[in-house]
């Protein structure tokens, strides 16, 4: 040990809304030593552990760990400790060695040193036999081991244990010790959290710590001696009698049975064993040995918090007790008889139900209905859902395609001709955004998505209608879509049908003859999916609907998993940085969305007898962007989440408007404009429009490249999201 410190704090304070868990705490740490922190549950032990490692920010107070500001640089702080957490907090499914392997990469250990540390921390623990086995598997001692010995694979100067042995048998709690004591003789600083009052002698020094503030510090013997704890051990003939008088005198701090065993505790300058002798002597009670032990950690901890919680207990009484003087002796009377036959008719009520169907069933719903209560996010989940059904079903789908883009190729370039797209145009079902000059240029509107729909009017068109013959025009349809084949066909038919019938009226009437043969006669042309086979249509669709539902439910419980076992508080204690940790989430599972891809297009092909017209490496390029996406989303859908039932119920909530708004299942032409503004935001609605062009179409880059940034820009965007709502902190 040395006089340099490792751990400073300065009045250092933690509170949770109008709970103060730590307060005013002022510790020093010198290096090499072992330091406890000796408290009883909800002491606030955990809770100084954490705001020391960096990952709880303090309310008030400052301090240091290695050198680095605990508020302002605890990532500094992270890459120089090690952390011990009180629960077991590694990878249970994955081995030993794998286990060490992972930590020594997250701190930077690769190569023969992540190899060689390996090796030597398995020896030093006696894991190197056990190296195979599945975490899970170890017992509770071995666990503790294998926690200790990735809390030191990166050789910190200072190691956090929070109450690492809580649970563990006596033997592996010894050899536990023995552990740490072999690593501050190496040169590590420890500080450790404990309950256990043995445990407590083994430190160096020691902090007594209850109700958030520090007792007293120093060495085990010098707070026994400075606290003047006296203690006896005696038996008596009548134990239980004797412990009771003896309770109720002053300068006895506490009593407590061990077996026939008598252990009481006394403050004061006097000799114990005369002291305890005469009392028990006073009220006739023969004491049969009396000796004066050696008094522990524990009895002097004790005793601290006995007195401590007496002064406490007396400041909070009063002012019950003058409150209860005050009320008037007939109104207390009244208010007893009151009670009594409220009481009485309860005890009926209870008798007539008790054991009653009835009664257990309301038990159980008012359990599920508190629970609901306090998880909102399930509860939010049951009013937005059917909000959400509604507003989608009744306002943002509609299976009438209106505004399907549209291109002509106007060839007559006459009135004639003109007037017919003006018909169209009113009739409301199409948009026009623009004239092509050739067939090559129609092809490349619909490739890119500008276009659903071409309408060819061939030269001559006016001069047919002229001379009485039939006018032929063309219209030319986007058959990736069937929806929009049907609606654009009938549309256009229905309105060339009432222009010919008002003609053949007109020939009528000026030419006094009967008029064989249409005037106007439209020929639809159905490109890409002539057979308007629906496999065709569907089957490209699925590979992006099946990737969305897969990709952001794997990894929307990736890191609500992490926080349910308990290896969140492990990782955010790491070096590793969110955006590392976020990207190093995504990357596994873009193979598996690969593997998906692979299975769709391979069964689509066989099976459904789906074309592939376009490049498959450009698809699989493409779909890299879209599967990133998706599992970037479900990252965000974790940091939200607080269990994995919340993160499976966000994943399926955000399905429904995929399915229903991406252009899936209903066209995206027949959406209201706010409808397709959130439809924009999907990845899913780009991906469609990809990969149906690819495998239909023929579609290149240029042509999918409007969709591909997109895409882009999603991705961007949810990486940043879910990397700046991620955060290395418990709160």
């Amino acid at each position: 040990m040395s006089d340099e410190p490792i751990i400073v704090t300065d009045h250092l304070s933690r509170r949770f809304g109008e709970l103060v868990a730590v307060r005013d705490v002022s510790l020093r740490v010198n290096r090499g030593e072992i330091f406890g922190v000796l408290g009883p549950n909800g002491a606030g032990k955990s809770t100084t552990i954490r705001m020391l490692c960096g990952i709880l920010d303090p309310s008030g107070g400052s301090g240091s760990v290695v050198g680095y500001d605990i508020a302002t640089e605890s990532e500094r702080i992270k890459e120089r400790i090690g952390y011990m957490t009180q629960r077991f907090s590694l990878y249970e499914d994955l081995s030993v060695i794998d286990n060490l392997r992972f930590y020594a990469g997250i701190y930077g250990i690769r190569g023969r040193a992540r190899a060689g540390r390996v090796d030597a921390v398995l020896e030093r623990t006696g894991l190197f036999e056990r190296r195979r086995q599945i975490a899970g598997t170890l017992s509770g001692g071995w666990k503790q081991r294998l926690a200790l010995a990735c809390a030191t694979i990166h050789e910190p100067a200072l190691i956090f244990l929070d109450e690492p042995t809580a649970g563990v048998d006596p033997v592996s709690r010894r050899d536990f010790w023995d552990q740490i004591h072999r690593l501050a003789a190496e040169g590590t600083t420890i500080l450790v959290t404990t309950h256990y009052m043995d445990e407590a002698e083994r430190c160096h020094r020691l902090a007594f710590i209850f109700g958030g503030r520090v007792l007293a510090v120093g060495r085990p013997d010098h707070i026994i001696a400075k606290h003047g704890v006296r203690v006896v051990e005696m038996e008596v003939a009548d134990a239980m009698r004797a412990a009771d008088v003896l309770r109720r005198e002053r300068g006895v701090d506490q009593v407590a049975h061990y077996g026939p065993i008598l252990r009481v505790a006394t403050l004061g300058e006097l000799a114990p064993v005369q002291f305890v002798r005469g009392v028990l002597d006073r009220e006739g009670l023969g004491v049969v040995r009396a000796d004066e032990v050696r008094a522990t950690v524990e009895d002097a901890f004790v005793s601290m918090v006995r007195q401590d919680e007496r002064g406490v207990l007396a400041a909070d009484t009063a002012p019950v007790l003058e409150a209860t003087a005050a009320v008037p002796a007939e109104h207390a009377v009244a208010d007893v008889a009151q009670a009594a036959d409220a009481t009485r008719a309860e005890m009926r009520a209870a008798r007539a139900h008790r054991g009653t169907t009835i009664t257990r069933l309301g038990a159980i719903a008012r359990k599920e209905l508190l629970q609901l209560r306090r998880d909102r996010m399930t509860a939010a989940m049951m009013v937005v859902l059917p909000v959400m059904q509604l507003l989608l079903f009744g306002y943002a789908i509609n299976t009438d395609v209106r505004h399907m883009p549209t291109v002509v190729l106007d060839q007559d370039h006459s009135a004639a001709s003109r007037d017919l797209v003006r018909s169209l145009v009113a009739t409301g079902y199409y948009d026009i955004v623009g004239g092509v000059r050739n067939y090559a240029e129609i092809e490349r509107a619909m490739r890119t998505g500008r276009a659903r729909v071409a309408l060819v009017l061939p030269s001559g068109y006016a001069a047919d209608l002229a001379a009485g013959r039939t006018a032929h025009a063309q219209l030319v349809l986007d058959g990736s879509d069937p929806q929009t084949v049907g609606s654009a066909t009938n549309t256009a038919a229905s309105l060339v049908a009432a222009r010919s019938g008002a003609l053949m009226v007109q020939r009528l009437a000026t030419r006094g003859a009967v008029v064989t043969g249409m005037p106007i006669e439209l020929e639809p042309n159905t490109w890409y999916n002539p057979d308007l086979r629906t496999a065709t249509y569907i089957v490209p669709g699925l590979i992006g609907v099946i990737l969305t539902m897969t990709m952001v439910m794997l990894t929307a419980m990736a890191i609500a998993r992490e926080r349910e076992r308990g290896t969140l508080e492990q990782l955010i204690v790491s070096p590793v940085r969110r955006g590392e940790l976020i990207v190093g989430k995504i990357l596994p599972y873009v193979l598996i969305g690969y593997v998906q891809i692979t299975l769709i297009l391979l069964v689509g092909r066989v099976v459904f007898h789906v074309p592939m017209v376009g490049s498959v490496r450009l698809l699989y390029a493409l779909s890299f962007v879209f599967i990133a996406a998706n599992l970037a989303l479900g990252l965000f859908f974790s940091t939200l989440a607080q269990t994995q039932q919340q993160a499976m119920q966000m994943s399926f909530f955000f399905l429904l408007p995929n399915i229903l708004l991406s252009g899936f299942m209903f066209p995206y032409e027949g959406m209201p404009r706010p409808a397709q503004w959130i439809s924009n935001l999907l990845p899913l609605t780009h991906f469609l429009r990809i990969v149906r062009g690819i495998t239909l179409k023929g579609s290149t880059m240029p042509d999918s490249a409007g969709e591909f940034r997109w895409m882009l820009a999603i991705l961007v965007a949810l990486v940043v999201i879910a990397s700046l709502r991620f955060r290395k902190k418990l709160a």
